[in-house]
């Protein structure tokens, strides 16, 4: 039998944390904002503890896993609202502001990767051989398509976020 082990062990005080900022999410609603204020009362975590990517025992780890447990429990995405806490999207938002941040910094992506590729190609003395050059090629062409296809799906979420929303029926899978 294979001994499975976590890299790390998980600190009961995070874990806690983190099921006591459930319980309390569980009183509010989509569109309200969870204030730093509430969020260090509950945790009982500083803001740095809370939601640091470094430089704390938790690194961030509190903030990250409520995030994922409210998405995936309760199908509530969390934003970060700058210097008030993280908002609660409503169903609309969630379908367009987050589709549009993310389309947004995966075209901001794609095209770093294509400006790195196309310098290649400028590079006289650049030694890519006859392969990797066949690759370079169609890695660009890829990416010019996945830059405009993101285009056109940010410009489709600014225009549907501006509409008012049609009541239908939820949709069965």
């Amino acid at each position: 039998m294979i001994n499975q082990r976590r890299a790390f062990e998980r600190n009961p005080a995070s874990q806690a944390a983190v099921e006591r900022l459930m319980q309390f999410a569980a009183t509010k609603c989509r569109g309200n904002i969870l204030t730093w204020e509430e969020l260090e009362k509950i945790s009982q975590f500083s803001r740095t503890e809370l939601a640091s990517q470094n430089n704390t025992a938790n690194g961030g780890y509190i903030m990250k896993r409520f995030s994922q447990r409210m998405l995936v429990e309760r199908g509530i995405q969390l934003w970060p609202v700058r210097e008030a806490g993280f908002e609660m999207l409503t169903e609309h938002d969630q379908i367009f502001v987050v589709t549009k941040k993310r389309s947004s910094r995966a075209k901001r992506q794609h095209k770093a990767n294509l400006r790195s590729l196309m310098s290649l190609s400028n590079d006289k003395s650049a030694k890519v051989s006859d392969r990797d050059g066949k690759f370079a090629v169609a890695q660009m062409e890829i990416l010019q398509s996945n830059i405009e296809l993101l285009d056109t799906q940010i410009h489709a979420t600014d225009y549907n976020s501006k509409t008012e929303t049609i009541k239908r029926p939820p949709l069965m899978m």
